[in-house]
């Protein structure tokens, strides 16, 4: 009798954990350009626009249960050029302003870094130990379980590059626009998320770094125009502040 029932709990664990080893599935990000978006600010005919994924329903949809669980969510930012000059942007310039730090960055602690994708993969990979477990029991399920549980890891790590924003970004007069997702630490002290970002921004430096149109003449001057129609002149070497406010912006 102990034997049956040790036999049956084993197949029945082993039942369970083949169970979980469940193909990496997720759904893509909008498409929309950024200036289509509400939640957007546009400066010197660069746009940018955001969305955070607060729910965990939400990044198991785009990400899997996994990147939640470890303590992670995204802000998925979208980038739309529709002027003249050359931007540049890095990932490490993005942070998560709580409304306490608007007035002082030095004095608050709590603001939100972006984490980087790598190490996320690293954190969030699953483990196969557990399929060892079935080798006494079914040595075929057992091999079958660790490749599932890596081709996982696998997919995962590649659907997390190929989401993220780069690490540097240089987006050119008339280049299609871009999204992207920034990685973001969880805080540990708040009993919602959706609370925390009610009064949080988002904050991003870009640089202007030339132009494609370098007007020599107030007539050329004229001649250079947004998508919009209005004029614009050359930004070169100038630095932008956009700060979009996270509330309203869940999905």
């Amino acid at each position: 009798m102990a034997r049956i029932f040790s036999t049956h709990l084993g197949f029945t664990l082993a039942c369970l954990f083949i169970a979980g080893c469940a193909s990496y599935r997720t759904s893509d990000f909008s498409n929309r350009p950024a200036h289509t978006l509400p939640n957007r600010q546009e400066s010197k005919g660069l746009v940018v626009a955001a969305s955070v994924y607060s729910t965990a329903d939400a990044v198991r949809r785009h990400f899997g249960p996994d990147l939640w669980k470890a303590g992670f969510f995204p802000v998925v930012v979208y980038l739309e050029n529709r002027g003249q000059s050359t931007f540049e942007l890095e990932r490490d310039q993005f942070e998560i302003w709580p409304e306490v730090s608007r007035t002082d960055r030095d004095a608050n602690p709590a603001a939100l870094a972006p984490a980087n994708p790598i190490d996320l993969a690293t954190e969030c990979r699953r483990s196969t130990v557990g399929a060892y477990f079935l080798s006494p029991l079914l040595v075929f399920p057992a091999v079958w379980a660790h490749r599932r549980i890596e081709q996982y890891n696998f997919d995962f790590a590649e659907d997390l590059e190929s989401k993220a924003l780069p690490v540097y970004y240089r987006i050119e007069p008339g280049d299609p626009p871009v999204r992207g997702a920034v990685f973001f630490p969880r805080p540990v002290d708040i009993d919602s998320l959706d609370e925390f970002l009610e009064n949080a921004e988002l904050r991003v430096v870009a640089k202007a770094e030339g132009s494609k149109v370098a007007p020599t003449s107030e007539a050329d001057s004229r001649a250079v125009h947004t998508a919009s129609g209005k004029p614009q002149k050359p930004h070169v070497g100038e630095s932008t502040l956009f700060i979009l406010s996270l509330s309203g912006g869940q999905e």
